[in-house]
C-alpha cells in the first residue's frame, strides 16, 4: 500500500497492489471511485504539484492519470521497475522524474509527459542516488546517493557533484 492525503485534507490516495488506485473521502471513511489502474507494482503513489494527475509504476511502464477525470495521460514505457528500485518525483514544473536503480536500467530518467507515445530520456546512466528534491523555483533537482549530484534542469545538466561520505 501507499497512501497520499491531498493537500484538501479531505481526500486520500490508496495504492493497492495488483488492485488499483483508490480515491477516498478520509472525512466520512467512504470510497469515492477507482481509478482504472492494473498492474500496480510500485508502491510509490505521487501527485503532481497541483494535484491534478498522479503517477505510479507497474513493472513495465510509468502510468499517468488525472485525479480529477479518471483520465489516462500518458502511459510511459521504462525499463523493468521494482518499487525498492524506483523513486518518482514531479518537479515544480510538472515534469516527472525518476531514478532507476534496478541493475538493468540503472540512472535518474526524465519523462516527457506532453509526447503522446511516452519517451523517456535518460540524463546519466549508472548509480545516481536514492532520492530527489527539487528548490521551489524548479530549476535545480539534487540526487543523494554516494555524492550530492546538483542539476540545472533548464539545460538539463549535471551542474556540480559533491562526494558524501555516510558517518555511522
Amino acid at each position: 500500500y501507499d497512501l497520499r492525503f491531498l493537500a484538501d485534507s479531505q481526500r486520500l490516495l490508496v495504492s493497492v497492489v495488483d488492485e488499483g488506485i483508490q480515491v477516498w473521502d478520509a472525512t466520512k471513511g467512504e470510497k469515492l471511485r477507482d481509478l482504472p489502474a492494473s498492474s500496480i507494482y510500485t508502491r510509490t503513489l505521487l501527485p503532481d504539484p497541483d494535484e491534478q494527475q498522479i503517477a505510479y509504476g507497474t513493472l513495465s511502464t510509468i502510468e499517468v492519470w488525472s485525479v480529477q477525470t479518471d483520465e489516462h495521460l500518458a502511459q510511459l514505457r521504462t525499463p523493468i521497475i521494482r518499487p525498492r528500485d524506483t523513486s518518482l518525483a514531479f518537479s515544480p514544473a510538472n515534469d516527472l522524474f525518476y531514478i532507476n536503480n534496478d541493475s538493468s536500467a540503472r540512472g535518474l530518467w526524465l519523462a516527457d509527459l506532453d509526447m503522446v507515445s511516452g519517451e523517456v530520456e535518460l540524463l546519466e546512466s549508472g548509480y545516481v542516488g536514492d532520492g530527489l528534491a527539487f528548490d521551489p523555483g524548479g530549476a535545480w533537482l539534487l540526487t543523494a546517493g554516494d555524492a550530492l549530484r546538483f542539476w540545472y534542469l533548464p539545460e538539463r545538466v549535471l551542474a556540480a557533484a559533491y562526494p558524501h561520505e555516510h558517518t555511522s
